[in-house]
């Protein structure tokens, strides 16, 4: 697509550091947030999304349509719905990570010449993580509009969503997990013979397939049964 344009991207950050020296000596804790919104970002309208919007009235996805000469979809290579990169909405995520580190000789519990034991824990907690998927999309919902809808004529009765958060889901429009939270907790012994035993646990949360979420864009084609009319 000649036309495709760079993606444009804020990034806010700020942390928090804090080193107890004296109350916990050893011991660090940092915590970071984030915030970024990509525009203009690259990829591609999903062919249900153009479908709905088309048929509710968005006649900027209508192009995307291509139906054969019986006015038929994907029954012959001549009826389908163009899904090439595109400049599409937008992505935004925050979320907050963590990092906390301990370090304590043994020999305070009495354990002359045995090392040393060190904690490590890192986490991402995901507060946000949702996609626009072209520009000027909204999400209109039982008569009611949240964002701008392109100037597209929507019954008022209809149920149409084209935004949506993908924390804690996966798959279909959300593709790889987006866990709410995850972590890895390691403790490492340093022993006194130069060498190190080291324990990993890695946690994350479950997730949801997106294909069973009751926003009609996040299920797979086959949707547009989820656009009522009175």
């Amino acid at each position: 697509n000649p036309a495709l344009k760079p993606e444009d991207a804020n990034t806010y950050t700020f942390g928090l550091v804090v080193t107890p020296t004296d109350l916990i000596p050893g011991f660090s804790l940092t915590a970071d947030y984030f915030n970024i919104k990509v525009s203009n970002a690259i990829g591609s309208v999903d062919p249900s999304i153009s479908l709905n919007g088309c048929l509710n009235g968005n006649l900027a996805l209508c192009p995307n349509v291509h139906r054969d000469s019986n006015g038929y979809l994907f029954t012959t290579p001549n009826g389908y719905v163009n899904s090439t990169d595109i400049n599409t909405g937008y992505l935004k995520t925050s979320g907050i990570d963590f990092e906390a580190n301990y370090e304590i000789g043994l020999e305070d519990f009495g354990l002359k010449d045995s090392g040393g034991i060190s904690f490590n824990y890192i986490s991402t907690w995901l507060m946000d993580y949702s996609t626009q998927p072209y520009t000027g999309a909204c999400q209109y919902v039982n008569g009611s509009t949240v964002g701008n809808c392109a100037g597209a004529t929507i019954p008022s009765s209809a149920s149409v969503y084209t935004s949506f958060n993908c924390v804690g889901m996966y798959g279909q429009a959300c593709g790889s997990p987006n866990p709410e939270y995850r972590h890895k907790f390691r403790t490492t012994w340093a022993t006194p013979w130069n060498v190190s035993i080291s324990l990993d646990w890695r946690y994350i949360t479950g997730g949801t397939f997106a294909g069973n979420d009751s926003n009609p864009f996040l299920r797979k084609s086959g949707y547009l049964s989820t656009a009522s009319y009175g």
